[in-house]
């Protein structure tokens, strides 16, 4: 279902709920990440606690089908400055947009 046929069914469920006329059972909407979320992140010097040359480290954030919302608190241990990205843990998820 692409995104205006959930639009369209969710607005006339809706006004079904809220209509006099028609009975709708009681039901619940659980959303979901539809792609696995990574954050990694690069010091500019060593990490400290593992003692690790190559200080590029990752971890998945949001696994495919995590409920929404969630919230995910970090803590990074470093004294020096650091770059954080946030990408798509795997790729090959995502549909090209032109097929």
């Amino acid at each position: 279902m692409n995104a205006s046929e959930c639009v369209a069914k969710g607005s006339a469920l809706e006004c079904a709920i809220l209509s006099p006329t028609f009975k709708v059972r009681e039901f619940q909407v659980n959303e979901s990440f539809p792609f696995s979320i990574a954050l990694s992140w690069k010091g500019s010097s060593p990490d400290v606690q593992n003692g690790a040359s190559d200080n590029q480290q990752s971890t998945l954030v949001f696994p495919k089908g995590n409920p929404i919302p969630s919230v995910k608190a970090l803590t990074f241990y470093r004294s020096g400055t650091f770059t954080v990205d946030v990408q798509y843990a795997d790729a090959s998820e995502l549909q090209d947009p032109q097929g």
